[in-house]
């Protein structure tokens, strides 16, 4: 069990994802509405521990770890967050937008107001779109919009791909015998022997790039332009906050700090609420035994014996929506 998807016919994610969609048709067929019997008459919670699958984040989560420091770069996991569409109004102590208003550059010198600047209602993307202004970068220079390769400076050379030598070796020699009918038949190994023979490179060198931010349209914004459209870095700063300060604020934007598992995402999508209980839920069976099933007394208990630990203060946030479930 586990997460060792690995190995054959163990439990993994997509087979709870499976066990999820049978509890919710299992439900709706036993329970319907009596006024709507494509629904379900009660509403569905299912509750889980947080377990490595269980916690299993999406593909675009709004993860700090997703987010490299400055724009172009990508973060740890290599991955792109979604844009986040933020509520019309912001709810009373929420913090999704901050208190700067974000300025880009305008005719004669001027500043006016960015126009990607985060709005109630909108959606914030996490890359550059054509026509956006510079990324904030105090104290360095304005980068491109697109790349633009620097006179003279090289790279390590990189090998020739098969279509770069099938062109080559043909416009040397149009009657050559090739290892196929087109470049994708034929082995690279083949054409770069025969490259050799013809005394053609079989390397290329690689120019040094001024990097666009705006380039294929896939640009990631980094977390400094990110939080300066959010209205979290004061304009007229002249130096960028540190990448310590940037993951401090992201931690604590609404939208991050309540961003849904991929198990919630596809319960919610279902017509159900995932509860997710802290880790100390498996103390509960420990402590108490399995021929216990009152909840109430379990869970009471527990935080009597371990008041104020963090697992506690956990808990301590979920008893009332727990209780209220009526367990």
């Amino acid at each position: 069990a586990g997460n060792s998807s690995s190995r054959e016919g163990n439990w993994n994610f997509s087979h709870f994802v499976v066990q999820f969609e049978d509890y919710r048709d299992f439900m709706f067929a036993l329970f319907p509405d009596p006024n709507n019997e494509a629904e379900c008459e009660y509403k569905l919670y299912l509750e889980v521990d947080q377990s490595t699958n269980h916690c299993t984040a999406r593909a675009d989560a709004l993860k700090v770890e997703n987010m490299n420091q400055k724009w172009g770069g990508w973060g740890e996991t290599k991955k792109m967050i979604r844009g986040s569409i933020l509520p019309d109004p912001i709810p009373p102590g929420t913090n999704y937008i901050g208190n700067f208003i974000p300025t880009a550059p305008g005719p004669n010198g001027t500043r006016i107001e960015h126009p990607q600047r985060a709005r109630p209602g909108e959606n914030i993307p996490y890359t550059f779109s054509p026509g956006d202004p510079i990324p904030f970068n105090p104290g360095r220079e304005d980068p491109p919009e697109q790349d633009i390769p620097i006179p003279g400076k090289f790279l390590k050379n990189r090998k020739r791909t098969k279509n770069e030598l099938w062109t080559a070796i043909l416009a040397n020699d149009p009657q050559t015998k090739m290892p196929g009918r087109l470049a994708k038949d034929a082995k690279l190994t083949d054409l770069q022997n025969i490259a050799l023979r013809a005394e053609l490179p079989i390397e290329c060198p690689v120019p040094k790039i001024n990097r666009g931010y705006i380039g294929d349209g896939n640009v990631p914004l980094g977390k400094v332009e990110y939080l300066y459209r959010r209205g979290f870095i004061d304009p007229n700063a002249t130096k960028a906050p540190s990448n310590e300060e940037c993951t401090e604020l992201l931690e604590s934007l609404t939208d991050f700090k309540t961003e849904l598992t991929l198990l919630q995402k596809v319960g919610r999508d279902l017509g159900l609420e995932v509860i997710m209980t802290p880790i100390c839920h498996i103390e509960v069976v420990r402590k108490l035994g399995r021929k216990v099933r009152e909840y109430k007394l379990a869970y009471r208990t527990l935080m009597e014996e371990q008041e104020g630990s963090d697992g506690m203060k956990t808990l301590a946030e979920y008893m009332p929506t727990y209780f209220s479930l009526g367990y």
